[in-house]
């Protein structure tokens, strides 16, 4: 869903620089630099966050930087044209979570886009692969994203693969 979105915008401005919140696996890296940073002199710096590091693959490779840390303790030393956070908010708790939205903020550079992919139905969810960080601590509404200034893009839409989902942006103006 992100990709398709990225690209969009992609056509109309170039992202320097990216920031994914929560890499897991690291699928979205490898996706960005095959389908989009393709055919451009120079190549996005993407950067990742990621809490559990028995995750790392191969895809982590397409990370210009990788740092082992939870995204409720992240700080960032620069900003970013593009924060990206897919399926991490529903593993805080709400107050977490609303930290980490007003937080990123000022993570992005000015005309910068921050996207943020969440569940639309809680769904219980334990430790996964071990790691205490994927259990699922709460469910994001329409009304939570807005209430912080996002505009709402998809949601709650279902998804061919899995569950509904809420799709999220912000814009610094």
């Amino acid at each position: 869903m992100y990709e398709l979105l990225i690209t969009k915008q992609r056509t109309k401005i170039k992202f320097k620089s990216i920031l994914d919140l929560g890499i897991g696996f690291g699928s979205f890296a490898p996706n960005y630099r095959n389908h989009i940073d393709l055919g451009y002199n120079s190549k996005t710096i993407i950067e990742g966050v990621e809490g559990f590091r028995d995750y790392e693959t191969s895809n982590w490779g397409n990370y210009d930087k990788v740092y082992i840390d939870d995204v409720v303790n992240f700080e960032p030393d620069k900003k970013y044209d593009l924060i990206v956070c897919n399926d991490v908010i529903e593993h805080l708790t709400k107050e977490q979570g609303f930290k980490l939205l007003d937080k990123v903020k000022g993570w992005v550079n000015k005309g910068g886009y921050i996207y943020f992919s969440t569940p639309a139905q809680f769904h219980e969810q334990g430790a996964v692969y071990g790691n205490e960080l994927e259990i699922h601590k709460s469910l994001w509404s329409v009304e939570d994203f807005k209430s912080k200034d996002f505009q709402i893009l998809r949601g709650p839409t279902p998804c061919k693969y899995t569950h509904s989902m809420l799709l999220a942006k912000f814009i610094k103006l």
